[in-house]
């Protein structure tokens, strides 16, 4: 974007301008631009061009940056316009209007997993989830929905395909796995998970979330331990025992299957999400119908992950079927 547009844009918020970085760019294509300025050292403009970015969106954010605050964990504050209070500034620029919000930067750097075991890390970072769930459940939900969400739909999954991801990441495992006899227990097992799910699904409760705590979204300080989070931009409301499972699960690497058979490797999912999950339940209390249904949950989540759907796949293509089979085998026998 043009500087001195720009310039106009951070003087609404109160800020000089006479520090703008060069964009950092995380466009999703041409349909949904997005571009970051460091603004006088002190804050960070957004622009986006996707019209789901709206004042209720902003203001929503806004809500829930200050729950994180009120538990200890940093979160950037957004910056009201200095004219009329709004946090929201739209500007045209050629055939593109953009969206733009100012908020605080952070004092703190990013997670390093190389310097510390990530799941180390989660389970300092985990029970804050916990304790933002025993507060805040059922209180002052929005309408959008987390990423994590399964059968009610975030925004992206009612633009884009009318299904939410884990049964699209589903639909697509099967795909690949083609006229295999194990797509039909599969597709039994999820379709009964879900129905079990849709029954009870407005009486679970829920909390509003961040919705995406990987490495590039979580402060750390200068001895890696936990500090805040950034970038709410896929938050909304979830099901408290989604977005535990989902924050909680394992991320299988190439190196896991080459070390381990299948089922040590479910065994190894399962004791890592163990860990984490008991660290988030020291702060929340699964209420009964939470209990009577986290092995659904886990079981609609463990198949359509999207990251280890993705390494399935992969093994399938690689021609290491035999795995891949035992392993969905496997997953399957623990929900029967």
């Amino acid at each position: 974007m043009d500087k001195e547009l720009l310039r106009t844009i951070v003087q609404q918020y109160g800020f000089r301008g006479e520090q703008i970085s060069d964009p950092i760019d995380s466009s999703h294509g041409e349909a949904d631009r997005r571009l970051v300025y460091i603004v006088d050292d002190t804050a960070v403009l957004h622009c986006y061009s996707a019209a789901v970015m709206d004042e209720a969106f902003l203001q929503g954010i806004s809500r829930l940056v200050q729950r994180h605050k009120e538990i200890a964990v940093w979160a950037p504050s957004l910056f009201p316009r200095k004219d009329m209070g709004e946090l929201l500034t739209l500007c045209r620029e050629g055939e593109t209007l953009w969206r733009c919000y100012m908020e605080e930067k952070a004092p703190y750097a990013f997670l390093d997993k190389k310097k510390i075991d990530l799941y180390d890390s989660k389970a300092e970072m985990l029970p804050f989830l916990g304790t933002l769930a025993s507060r805040y459940s059922n209180i002052d939900l929005v309408e959008n929905r987390s990423m994590w969400s399964i059968i009610e739909l975030a925004p992206m999954d009612a633009m884009e395909t009318g299904i939410d991801e884990k049964q699209e990441n589903v639909d697509s495992l099967c795909a690949a796995l083609g006229e295999q006899p194990i797509v039909q227990r599969i597709r039994r097992h999820n379709e009964r998970a879900r129905s079990r799910i849709g029954e009870h699904l407005a009486e679970l409760p829920r909390c509003v979330y961040q919705g995406d705590l990987n490495p590039s979204n979580v402060l750390v300080d200068e001895e890696q331990h936990f500090r805040g989070v950034i970038d709410f931009n896929l938050y909304g409301t979830d099901v408290n025992i989604n977005c535990f499972l989902n924050e909680s699960m394992y991320y299988v690497k190439d190196e896991d299957v080459e070390t381990l058979n299948p089922a040590e490797l479910l065994n190894k999912m399962r004791q890592v999400q163990k860990r984490l999950m008991d660290r988030i339940l020291q702060q929340y209390s699964l209420n009964p119908l939470e209990q009577s249904l986290l092995e659904e949950y886990r079981f609609a989540i463990e198949l359509g992950f999207y990251p280890n759907v993705s390494l399935l796949k992969k093994l399938l293509s690689d021609g290491k079927t035999d795995y891949v089979l035992e392993f969905l085998t496997r997953l399957c026998d623990q929900y029967e």
